[in-house]
């Protein structure tokens, strides 16, 4: 499911960026991007940065859960910038509230058990893909473990807007 979240995600923030009269490279420019980077992220070839991936939300004046299909609603109440201290804290106590160890996670994401401890303590920031599939797993909006939002959200996956 995660693939078809990841495709629309794209083609949404083209659709977007495109409805708010944005030029790729005026778009770039209030990013601090070069055109062709922000091309390789709008085309897929590049996957965006949590941070990045929030300034656009922000421009776009969406959430992210939006963005990947996981909710109707454009923009939450009250949302606010990414805060990396809560997403690390958020990542464990998602993981545990669902009762998941690292190393289901890890499997559940390919990666090695390392790598979750690495995230839950901030020594490395999950990857775009990697945070869809951990919040597709504990069924908890992306906003919520980003620190955007301060109340978990159930997510429904994937809903086609």
């Amino acid at each position: 499911m995660m693939v078809i979240a990841v495709i629309e995600y794209y083609q949404k923030i083209r659709n977007l960026r495109e409805d708010m009269d944005y030029t790729q490279t005026s778009f770039a420019k209030k990013l601090n991007l070069e055109r062709s980077t922000y091309s390789k992220y709008e085309c897929g070839t590049n996957d965006i940065p949590l941070t990045k991936l929030d300034h656009i939300s922000n421009i776009l004046d969406v959430n992210i859960d939006y963005l990947f299909g996981f909710t109707k609603t454009k923009k939450y109440n009250n949302s606010k910038e990414m805060d990396l201290k809560k997403m690390f804290n958020n990542l464990r106590e998602c993981r545990i509230k669902n009762h998941f160890s690292q190393e289901e996670i890890a499997n559940y994401l390919d990666v090695n058990q390392n790598m979750i401890s690495y995230y839950e303590k901030g020594v490395y920031i999950i990857p775009i893909r990697k945070l869809v599939l951990f919040c597709e797993l504990n069924n908890v909006s992306i906003d919520y473990v980003l620190g955007k939002i301060d109340s978990p959200i159930t997510i429904k996956i994937p809903v086609k807007s």
